[in-house]
């Protein structure tokens, strides 16, 4: 535990304020010089954000989830936001760990290695061509295909299928594994699969070179099992890891945590901090019934938003613009039922001009009776919220903002 996350667990302290903390993924954008050089925050209409953000109770302000420059990941991003670090050892954990730990118990044991992957498409040359193989609906056929027809000798593994185009791949451990190897993800199209090998440090390490080995060795099979075939003939993965040990999120903040969010990985981030998961939300209406049936049994609750940055890195400026709009739809149906304190955020940007997440700061808003009421702030975008109370901050500040909110934390004084 970290000196901050040490600090918060001495001095926070428990009420019955409920706090609503939003992630909308992606949220952040550029001014797209098609669209009235606006961003898809300042082209979307957004009555209800902009009457929220014009509440004397709101702050706002931009945070960098990570630091200043960085482009985070979804792990790193909502790691920041929640005060996990993801600058320390300690809380760099590779995507596999956090798209794993929402499968069912005991289906990945503690020393085994897991990757995240997404089934892809390739040329002929085997150059990527889709990342996401036209953002397919299932992948469970393909995942039964290779765990049927695909052998590597001197290991066992499982491939899973999670969640549209994505999964897991589970390298058993044998005596003769480690993660310290790097990701085959090009992380871009026009490009060959990265070949395996052992991260820097790591390049003597016999067993990072044995499942360097295997994981190449794998992925010739799959090319090969998946030859001709189209829209999937191979796969992507990264984040190579084992499960980590982190503190509890409920013990370092005092709180009774709930997570909801319809995609595996945003429930396994929050499983591995300990947080309670909603089960069975397949989309956010689900997610929203799933908020509204819980609300008496929790005081913290953790709401994802998806299809923002889905939209973004397909490059739709006007289907960001939609899926914006479709959240701004729901949010009064949200905000009924009473929250004492509401977070609106982000993990990262995503720019639909761009494609991809970006290093822009993220739009924080914050809706508290404990807020002094000098935000004048009207409408919810970047630009706007440059000029809000709470400022330019860091990921590691919000959950203190949040709890003082919340009025959930001591005198500074009762931590020394």
């Amino acid at each position: 535990m970290n000196k901050r996350m040490s600090i918060l667990s001495k001095i926070s302290k428990k009420n019955d304020n409920k706090i609503l903390f939003m992630v909308v993924d992606g949220l952040g954008g550029m001014y797209h010089p098609d669209y009235d050089n606006k961003t898809e925050l300042q082209y979307a209409n957004l009555p209800n954000l902009d009457a929220l953000a014009s509440e004397a109770t709101s702050d706002t302000g931009l945070i960098y989830t990570v630091f200043p420059g960085i482009i985070p990941g979804s792990g790193s991003g909502h790691f920041g936001l929640f005060g996990y670090d993801p600058t320390e050892k300690e809380y760099m954990v590779g995507r596999g760990a956090l798209e794993a730990a929402d499968l069912e118990p005991g289906t990945v044991n503690p020393s085994d290695v897991v990757a995240r992957f997404n089934f892809c498409s390739m040329d002929d040359e085997g150059i990527v061509t889709d990342r996401r193989a036209g953002r397919i609906s299932s992948g469970v056929q393909y995942a039964k295909l290779i765990n049927e027809n695909i052998q590597v000798e001197g290991f066992d593994f499982e491939v899973i299928s999670t969640k549209d185009y994505r999964g897991v791949l589970i390298i058993r451990d044998n005596g003769n594994i480690s993660d310290e190897i790097i990701d085959t993800d090009p992380q871009s199209e026009g490009l060959p699969l990265n070949t395996c090998v052992p991260r820097d440090g790591f390049e003597n390490c016999e067993k990072a070179l044995a499942t360097a080995a295997f994981v190449n060795g794998f992925n010739n099979k799959v090319a090969e099992l998946f030859k001709g075939q189209s829209p999937v003939n191979g796969l992507v993965m990264r984040g190579f890891s084992v499960f980590p040990t982190l503190p509890d999120f409920n013990k370092v903040y005092s709180v009774k945590s709930l997570a909801i969010a319809s995609y595996p990985f945003y429930r396994g981030v929050a499983q591995l901090l300990g947080m309670d998961v909603a089960k069975g939300c397949l989309t956010f209406e689900d997610e929203i019934d799933a908020l509204r049936e819980n609300y008496d049994n929790y005081d913290f609750f953790f709401l994802q938003f998806k299809d923002s940055d889905c939209r973004g890195e397909d490059k739709e400026f006007l289907g960001k613009v939609r899926a914006l709009e479709e959240l701004d739809g729901k949010l009064g149906e949200i905000l009924s039922l009473g929250f004492d304190t509401v977070v609106i955020t982000g993990d990262h940007s995503t720019p639909s001009l761009l494609g991809r997440h970006s290093h822009h700061p993220v739009p924080l808003l914050i809706n508290s009776r404990f807020n002094c009421g000098v935000d004048r702030v009207t409408s919810f975008d970047e630009e706007a919220f440059r000029h809000g109370a709470i400022g330019i901050v860091r990921g590691n500040d919000l959950m203190t903002l949040v709890l003082a909110a919340s009025d959930k934390l001591k005198k500074s004084e009762d931590f020394i």
